[in-house]
């Protein structure tokens, strides 16, 4: 038997695993998808984010982080003791003009509280 004819037995969804799979995942190397690049920035900006507020003890329990909701977006969650910790937080976060939207859910006495902030535009940076 003729190797050419072993390679004529196999079915066309194995050659389409076969060629399909590697190509899909060379493809989204070369040429990552919007929400790709959306969580690349946030999970950069999340740790300039979490190094600016980690010596604040008022923002010990603050996580910030990233996440795929959104298109890619970075995301904060925790405790804080009073609104104004809340405040003095997101002015931390729009004075270092994340990239992407953030979303984040804060625990404050006991009550929770959501905000949601837009990515920095290019013209806020000037």
């Amino acid at each position: 038997m003729s190797g050419l004819h072993l390679l004529s037995r196999i079915p066309f969804n194995a050659w389409l695993l076969l060629i399909g799979v590697p190509l899909a995942l060379f493809w989204t190397r070369l040429f990552p998808t919007k929400q790709m690049q959306n969580m690349e920035a946030g999970c950069k900006h999340a740790a300039v984010i979490n190094q600016r507020i980690q010596s604040d003890p008022r923002f010990s329990s603050i996580i910030v982080g990233f996440w795929t909701g959104g298109g890619g977006e970075m995301t904060a969650r925790g405790e804080l003791a009073t609104k104004a910790d809340l405040d003095a937080l997101v002015a931390i976060i729009e004075a270092s003009y994340p990239p992407v939207s953030l979303s984040g859910w804060f625990e404050i006495g006991g009550q929770e509280h959501q905000i949601r902030l837009p990515a920095a535009t290019k013209t806020a940076k000037q």
